[in-house]
């Protein structure tokens, strides 16, 4: 069935650059200054991105802290925005596949 294909293409594709952004957050957090690093250490995944949801940067991106804040909030919206596209395609694959 073509659509089924489409579908699946569509949710790896999500997937991937979930995972990309995921490894990016991981990446900044560590070459993030220290104070922001110690908060964001020995977190899980799904904590780690809710907590940089909640990041407030400030207006001075030229502050090294305050332009980790911003690119930790950047990637962990991208990051749920992703995670919802994969539920939304997930849950259409099932009822695809349920009629089938």
């Amino acid at each position: 069935m073509e659509a089924l294909r489409q579908l699946r293409v569509a949710r790896a594709s999500a997937i991937k650059a979930r995972t990309q952004a995921i490894n990016q957050l991981i990446g900044l957090r560590v070459t993030a200054p220290e104070a922001l690093r110690a908060s964001l250490t020995g977190l899980t995944r799904t904590t780690l991105v809710n907590r940089c949801l909640r990041l407030r940067p400030g207006v001075d991106l030229t502050c090294p802290t305050e332009a980790a804040r911003y690119a930790l909030r950047q990637l962990a919206r991208r990051i749920r925005m992703l995670t919802e596209e994969i539920d939304e395609v997930t849950e259409h694959l099932a009822m695809l596949t349920s009629t089938t």
